[in-house]
């Protein structure tokens, strides 16, 4: 834009010179022939008028006839032809390469909020697990032997990750641990992750501790009995495993 009104300010600049020797011509052409100053400005004025005029004419004869007919000759040439198109497409690509940083500066933007978001989620599901394993670990040291202890809480960790689980070894735990206590662990469990219905709790104590609830045939006697009162259990209903006691 701002060539293009340089462009034009030289232009006019040519014509104005143009038209001033033309009227000083004039002027002096008008005194030549015996005419007082008054005359010769007036002429002088004249032929400004008239050199514009000219200018002005000529302008727009050829800019709206000649133009556009001299334009439709040379696309039939060649060379000029082929021109014309390596303009259009350098035009094309600039405004391509004016458009292409916001649309990129746009995805990596929203790429980068993705990626934080994600790695939010996995950092609160490892801090999350991590205080599954911990309660769990709490809850039983007292009660299992160090290997059944290390392979409950790898189950629990299958369970957090919704692995389904295959080929396990059942847990045995002391005597001390009754049925109800595996309901509570289980409803603790089930209640911090929340990651599926308590009827797949359910299943999941069915085959972890299979000695304890041997006598336990109803998968949905289990589910039933989560919250069972009994004040003689070891393991308590624990709403919020970051706050235990």
């Amino acid at each position: 834009m701002e060539d293009k009104n340089l462009e034009n300010i030289i232009l006019y600049l040519i014509v104005g010179f143009a038209g001033g020797v033309f009227a000083t011509i004039a002027r002096l052409f008008t005194l030549m022939m015996g005419f007082d100053a008054f005359t010769a400005n007036v002429c002088f004025f004249l032929a400004i008028i008239v050199a514009f005029s000219v200018y002005l004419s000529i302008h727009v004869v050829l800019r709206s006839l000649l133009l556009p007919w001299i334009g439709k000759i040379i696309v039939l040439i060649p060379f000029f032809r082929r021109k014309i198109k390596e303009k259009k497409l350098t035009e094309n690509q600039k405004s391509t390469i004016k458009t292409e940083p916001q649309t990129e500066l746009h995805s990596t933007s929203l790429d980068e909020i993705r990626i934080a978001h994600q790695l939010a989620e996995e950092k609160k599901q490892d801090k999350t697990r991590a205080m599954a394993i911990l309660y769990t670990q709490t809850i039983f040291a007292p009660f299992i032997l160090d290997q059944d202890l290390n392979r409950l809480c790898h189950y629990i960790e299958l369970y957090s990750e919704r692995k389904e689980l295959v080929q396990i070894t059942p847990i045995k735990v002391s005597d001390q641990i009754n049925t109800t206590d595996v309901y509570h662990f289980g409803w603790n469990i089930w209640n911090h992750f929340r990651i599926s219905d308590q009827y797949g709790m359910a299943i999941f104590l069915k085959k972890v501790f299979a000695p304890t609830l041997k006598e336990v045939s109803d998968i949905e006697t289990i589910k039933k009995k989560f919250r069972i009162q009994d004040q003689n259990c070891t393991i308590k209903l624990n709403s919020n495993l970051f706050k235990q006691e």
